[in-house]
């Protein structure tokens, strides 16, 4: 992985959620619906696609809102009402896209044939529309002064 340790941080997080929650559902789908331990690849990838999917949806509803809002301001400046702008602004670190060209030279993306999808997948892929990604704990190291002496 590369990039500010923050996000590599998250990145982990968010991978070590992911793969928790395939080992956990697996295991419960697995009981259900009679699934071979060969099918836990197919499983894996349905969940990972069907994630994948799910955020691409909030991602499309959360650009049709702003769209919706932006027309609104123009019907705002025109009655002159206030109006506060939740705009998302796309930021790009110059020095990770740099280092990024700097280590891997030429990127290019690679075809694979297509697999069969099994029943494994499909069942995956609708555990992976369910998800929920919560924000992590982080242990807070500042003394707040209320704790009683030792």
């Amino acid at each position: 992985m590369s990039g500010q340790p923050h996000d590599i941080e998250f990145a982990s997080y968010v991978f070590d959620f992911i793969q928790r929650t395939i080992r956990a559902q697996w295991d419960q789908v697995r009981k259900r619906h009679a699934f071979s331990g060969r099918e836990f690849r197919q499983f894996a990838l349905g969940v990972a696609n069907g994630f994948y999917s799910k955020l691409e949806g909030d991602r499309r509803t959360l650009s049709e809102r702003i769209q919706a809002e932006r027309n609104s301001v123009a019907a705002a400046a025109h009655s002159k009402i206030e109006y506060v702008c939740t705009d998302l602004i796309k930021v790009k670190d110059p020095k990770l896209s740099d280092y990024v060209k700097w280590r891997y030279g030429k990127m290019r993306s690679i075809g694979r044939p297509s697999w069969a999808r099994k029943s494994s997948y499909y069942v995956g892929k609708k555990v992976g529309e369910s998800m929920v990604l919560h924000r992590g704990i982080e242990a807070a190291s500042i003394a707040s002064g209320l704790l009683l002496p030792e």
